[in-house]
């Protein structure tokens, strides 16, 4: 075999590593991610990305081993570890300030929750409408942005139904946003900024719940549009989890252009079953 197919063959292992590892994000086994990063970034040298998603899981962990992580990732580009030390630090500050009112703002985005199977909201987002309804109230001349596509078992919006809510709640149809595509917190944001850019939006409060409320925000500022942005929590504080804080850490870390293969399909699944306990260097190097 060719030097470029052994270098192909390679590659193609650590994206699948990579994929592993975000699935292990997603299921709340940060130990597991960090190991599958681990193992992606050693059987592909220049797979620097994974380098930063593992020093951001050993973050979230706490871990003794998170400060040689990141002199790791260091050694292999400074800059991109600069740009995934400063984005986890700044995720780290977002997260302990206060949630509460604000004094005013040109939007208010409050984030979907999935529906349930017959395509009603639950009542946890019942309660982020409650919530936006009044901040409409008290800030008449603010738009209102609905976020969140069709999720889950149902083919309706969330979006759509909650623009139903609001109107119910008084919220003039004219003043209600609608953004019915995305399906998870980060394509919220990526969203969401198109339509406060759209609506020349320079002050921003995020309606949700913690923990997700932490993240929401945290992306939010990453973008650097906003002069300011606001949380409001519909619910009482809960603890910023380390599994959340490392999905918080994923997200920002996507939002600034690190690299995750985070889409799941049968044939990715099945790839999974055959590089689990495989030693890469031999299987890659004697590919034939």
């Amino acid at each position: 075999m060719t030097r470029r197919g052994r270098e192909w063959d390679r590659e193609q292992w650590a994206n699948i590593a990579i994929a592993r590892a975000a699935h292990e994000v997603a299921e709340g086994d940060l130990e597991q991610a960090a190991e599958w990063f681990e193992r992606a970034s050693a059987v592909a040298p220049g797979a620097v990305d994974a380098l930063a998603f593992r020093a951001a899981m050993l973050r979230a962990l706490c871990s003794a081993d998170e400060a040689g992580a990141w002199l790791r990732l260091r050694s292999a580009s400074e800059s991109i570890a600069d740009l995934a030390l400063s984005t986890v630090q700044a995720v780290d500050e977002y997260a302990v300030e206060q949630r509460g009112a604000s004094d005013g703002a040109d939007l208010i985005m409050v984030l979907g929750f999935r529906l349930t199977n017959d395509g009603r909201a639950s009542q946890r987002l019942l309660r982020r409408l409650e919530v936006t309804s009044r901040l409409a109230t008290d800030l008449p001349d603010a738009k209102v942005l609905v976020s969140g596509g069709a999720v889950g078992l149902t083919a309706v919006s969330e979006a759509s139904v909650m623009a139903r809510r609001l109107r119910q709640l008084g919220v003039a149809s004219e003043r209600v946003l609608i953004e019915r595509h995305s399906r998870d917190t980060l394509e919220n944001i990526q969203y969401g900024r198109q339509f406060a850019a759209d609506e020349n939006a320079r002050s921003v409060i995020v309606v949700s719940d913690e923990p997700h409320l932490t993240r929401a925000t945290s992306l939010l500022r990453l973008t650097g549009e906003f002069e300011k942005v606001s949380p409001v929590s519909s619910a009482p504080h809960r603890a910023f989890t380390a599994v959340e804080r490392s999905a918080t850490y994923r997200d920002a870390l996507r939002l600034r252009g690190f690299r995750l293969h985070a889409e799941r399909t049968p044939d990715l699944e099945a790839r999974f079953v055959e590089i689990d306990g495989v030693d890469a260097s031999v299987t890659c190097d004697t590919a034939q």
